[in-house]
């Protein structure tokens, strides 16, 4: 919440900078929580892998049920 200097008073830290006292745990980043994030890692790995070993990228597209432009994403990123 948001307060104004005005009922702040003189000397009080401003809303930002009270932010960075927090206590409470980092927030867990996408996918931590549930297991997707390690799911989608292992997925993309995988895929780059079997690029290396020199499967096509239409046969990505049907195996892992992307797009070819999804597919590319993934190798040349």
């Amino acid at each position: 919440m948001r307060v104004r200097t005005s009922e702040r008073g003189a000397g009080a830290p401003s809303y930002q900078s009270r932010a960075r006292f927090c206590t409470h745990a980092a927030k867990k980043g996408w996918g931590e929580k549930s297991g997707s994030r390690d799911f989608y890692v292992k997925r993309n790995a995988e895929i780059r892998r079997k690029h290396q070993e020199g499967k096509n990228i239409a046969g990505f597209a049907d195996e892992f049920a992307l797009s070819m432009d999804s597919i590319r994403r993934i190798l040349y990123r």
